[in-house]
C-alpha cells in the first residue's frame, strides 16, 4: 500500500508541498476497510499527520484543515527565517588595506 501511496504522492504533489492522510468516514465502522493503527503507519512511514474524519457526524473536518494551515504557516515561517540568515564567522580576521599611502 505505501509503494501506491507514494506513488501517488510523488506524481500529483510536488515535494515541497505539505501533505496529511485523512481516513474519512469513520462514521461508518461496520465498513472500515483501514484501521487507524494502519493508517497511522502509513501516515508515519511517510513523515505526514494522520486524521481520522466524518462529515456526517462533524468529526475532526475542522481540525483537518485547521492542522493543515499550522503546518503550511509553520513550514513558511521555518522557510522565511532560514533565507534571512548569514553566516558570520566570528574568528575572522579584519581585512587589511592593500592600497598604497602616496604620502
Amino acid at each position: 500500500m505505501k509503494e501506491h501511496t507514494n506513488f501517488i504522492i510523488d506524481t500529483y504533489a510536488s515535494e515541497d508541498v505539505q501533505k496529511i492522510l485523512i481516513g474519512n468516514k469513520i462514521d461508518l465502522k461496520n465498513d472500515r476497510n483501514v484501521s487507524y493503527e494502519e493508517g497511522k503507519e502509513l501516515a508515519d512511514s511517510c513523515n505526514i499527520q494522520f486524521l481520522e474524519t466524518s462529515a456526517k457526524i462533524a468529526h475532526n473536518v475542522e481540525q483537518a484543515f485547521k492542522t493543515m494551515a499550522y503546518e503550511i504557516k509553520n513550514k513558511s515561517q521555518h522557510e522565511t527565517i532560514n533565507k534571512g540568515k548569514t553566516n558570520i564567522n566570528l574568528n575572522a580576521r579584519p581585512i587589511k588595506d592593500t592600497k598604497k599611502k602616496c604620502c
